[in-house]
């Protein structure tokens, strides 16, 4: 895994634009505020401030989730963004909270009556404008870049823009006299804000708890493993987000007797495969099988003798075969419970059929012995022969 960093450099480049437009929109709604005597542009104001902290966080937050993979942290640092998210959520849910409050006292209680003036009014315009393209240049690049962070960062933009809807109509409201649209419009407002919050928080703890992918793109993936002749079948398929990368494992099911680099080719082939047609898939850990142990536990698993055990073993069924034993191949199949061999002899070995049925003889006594294979090397060409 990689840590890129033209997603880190869009991220702080908007995020920097965001926070100077709310450093500027804070002072000029608060500063207009007063003069105009408007409570809620006052309030708007500091609502503006307050999305500085998200900013922040953002920028404070980028800076170590695009860092490289290393000891501690192997599969990077994607998850300190997972973490941002659930933060920037919860704060949205508080500023829904507090939208709500405000409305529900707003509504029990006598409106303040304030004189609405052309400067509060062209003030909640700007402010509606500048966040809500705000919004929209923050939302795509967090898409661009698959940044749940940027995307909640990008709604607090929106919060804003829709609180300024609200003052904006509460302002129209007093100069016409219906001042409960303020409570009401910001009940809307709040019942919005808290929903795209919560959605950010549930799906980010769901990444914490690292639950799989969609099935939907778990299917994506296998047909685009499927499409390859030399995979037999898959199983095992497991996907997780790492912030806004994806990590896989999988097992793929190939040829018994295939060798050992065939078979890491194959599986090079798949991960360059799924990597091309999904580039958020960061990392992707193969595991060959010779055959289906998709049910099979590695517990239950029959206990087979290695290489280092078997082959004092097979030396001395070949000296009591008459074969020798020097320059002899060894290649071991572990199929169905059992080992096949198969036995590659030099050139000169001077073996006939009395040979390789007395070595058979020999090796089907032991209880781990599945099947055998006597070829010989031409001398010419090093090909071999049975």
């Amino acid at each position: 895994m990689h840590a890129p960093t033209a997603p880190k450099a869009a991220a702080n480049r908007i995020t920097w634009i965001g926070f100077w437009t709310d450093l500027g929109l804070g002072v000029g709604k608060v500063a207009v505020g007063l003069i105009a005597g408007s409570h809620a542009l006052v309030a708007d104001g500091l609502h503006s401030f307050s999305d500085l902290a998200s900013d922040v966080l953002v920028l404070m937050v980028n800076r170590v989730a695009h860092e490289a993979p290393d000891a501690e942290h192997p599969y990077g640092h994607g998850k300190f963004e997972t973490l941002g998210t659930v933060i920037l959520g919860l704060m949205l849910v508080s500023v829904a909270g507090g939208l709500a409050w405000d409305s529900v006292h707003s509504l029990l209680t006598d409106p303040v009556h304030t004189v609405v003036g052309g400067l509060a009014i062209a003030m909640a315009v700007v402010s509606i404008l500048s966040k809500e393209v705000l919004y929209r240049m923050t939302v795509n690049v967090g898409r661009r870049i698959r940044s749940d962070m940027l995307i909640a960062n990008a709604w607090h933009h929106r919060s804003d823009a829709l609180s300024s809807v609200v003052v904006l109509v509460a302002l129209l409201g007093t100069f016409m006299g219906w001042s409960w649209l303020d409570a009401v419009g910001a009940l809307v407002v709040a019942a919005m804000v808290a929903w795209v919050g919560g959605k950010m928080i549930w799906g980010s703890i769901q990444e914490l708890l690292e639950t799989s992918l969609p099935a939907e793109e778990l299917e994506s993936l296998k047909r685009i493993v499927e499409t390859l002749p030399e995979v037999r079948g898959i199983h095992d398929l497991r996907a997780r987000h790492v912030g806004p990368q994806v990590v896989l494992d999988i097992h793929l099911l190939v040829d018994p007797r295939v060798s050992v680099s065939e078979g890491h080719q194959i599986g090079v082939e798949v991960s360059k495969q799924i990597r091309a047609s999904m580039p958020e898939v960061a990392d992707v850990t193969f595991h060959i099988d010779a055959e289906d142990d998709e049910r099979v536990r590695v517990e239950d698993a029959p206990r087979l003798p290695l290489r280092h055990e078997l082959v004092p073993i097979i030396r001395a069924a070949l000296s009591e075969s008459g074969l020798p034993e020097d320059n002899t191949d060894l290649t071991l199949h572990y199929l169905d419970g059992r080992i096949h061999l198969d036995l590659i002899l030099p050139a000169n070995a001077g073996t006939g059929p009395e040979h390789a049925e007395a070595l058979a003889q020999h090796l089907a006594a032991l209880p781990w012995f599945g099947g055998l294979r006597l070829l010989q090397q031409c001398e010419r060409h090093g090909r071999y022969v049975s």
